[in-house]
């Protein structure tokens, strides 16, 4: 038994030293990119060989999940944003943190079947017990208070207990480990334009911060990228200023710019205001040099301003850790 665990270690250690993206594709991984990405390998390793001492059918679908061939190598895996002020999220996405993390119908219906044949046989095992209603407690806080935009990092915990009732389901229909290997192959076919995209060249992200001249980068739109990822753009852009900054206006954001509850601008003749569709607030008013507007999620409003600007926000609200900022209105 411990030789197999190791045996699955050292396969899924392979598996994620070949699948290691050479930049950074997700604003919040920090740095050194490379650093925290070997650290979160490490944890992927160990948390197989762990699983694999007793349960090494499980031990195979939960480290080739969709979910952990792409988080397994991403330094954003420990950060995962929880709310500030407690409540629910602006938008309830139960499959974001129960279907997505295995990726594809494809993946799910196979693993679906496999849970359907396990529960039986698990509701005899008492010492799982604890590790179900962890499972099921951590789902229901997830789903209650984190963005689900991050609920596939998030979810990552509750498959090691999803996987071992899928084991046994694999188990009684005797086909443990070609289940599981089938299962595994199919998440890989999935993931897999996402993973070649990944290590093949540097992210979007990572060629615009270099670009010395305005260009647009962009990356596929795999179906992967929307359903395991919390990447919020295809695109990355480097423009020239259209204004010069002043007060409370923070750094050019693919063409944005988040401005702070007072701010103000020079040499901006036309202007406009944007709240995104996953700001903490659903509108905010505003004063555009004395005027009244407001900004709606999701929305913009273009204004002609003048060779001098003064925004004052009614609100302002906190980015998502770990950006410290807090902000009004994006601008452009």
């Amino acid at each position: 038994m411990l030789q197999r665990a190791f045996i699955i270690g050292g396969v899924v250690l392979v598996a994620r030293l070949a699948t290691l993206p050479r930049t950074a594709w997700d604003p919040r991984e920090p740095e050194p990119f490379l650093a925290f990405a070997a650290f979160t390998i490490l944890l992927s390793v160990v948390a197989a060989v762990v699983i694999a001492l007793r349960e090494p059918v499980a031990a195979v679908l939960f480290s080739f999940s969709a979910a952990m061939l792409v988080h397994g190598v991403s330094a954003t895996l420990p950060y995962v944003g929880i709310a500030e002020e407690l409540g629910l999220p602006h938008e309830l996405n139960v499959a974001r943190f129960t279907l997505h993390p295995w990726g594809s119908k494809i993946v799910f219906l196979p693993v679906l079947v496999a849970i359907a044949f396990g529960v039986p046989r698990v509701m005899k095992r008492r010492e799982l017990e604890p590790l179900a209603w962890f499972t099921f407690a951590w789902l229901a806080i997830g789903i209650g208070v984190i963005d689900p935009r991050d609920g596939v990092r998030f979810a990552i915990p509750s498959l090691i207990f999803v996987s071992i009732v899928a084991a046994e389901g694999l188990k009684a229909l005797r086909v443990p480990w070609i289940g599981a290997c089938a299962i595994a192959a199919l998440s890989i076919f999935y993931t897999w334009p996402l993973l070649r995209e990944r290590v093949a060249g540097p992210s979007p992200l990572a060629q615009a911060r270099r670009a010395q001249e305005p260009a647009v980068f962009s990356r596929s739109d795999a179906d992967a990228w929307g359903k395991l990822t919390s990447v919020p753009q295809h695109v990355a852009r480097v423009k020239k200023p259209e204004f010069t900054p002043g007060v409370g206006v923070y750094g050019p954001e693919q063409g944005w710019r988040w401005v702070k509850k007072y701010a103000e601008l020079s040499d901006t003749r036309r202007l406009t205001l944007h709240l995104p569709p996953d700001a903490k607030l659903e509108l905010n008013d505003l004063r555009v040099n004395g005027t009244p507007l407001r900004v709606r999620r999701g929305e913009s409003v273009i204004v002609n301003a003048g060779p001098r600007v003064v925004i004052e926000a009614a609100s302002a609200f906190p980015l998502d850790p770990p950006d410290t900022r807090t902000v009004a209105v994006q601008i452009r």
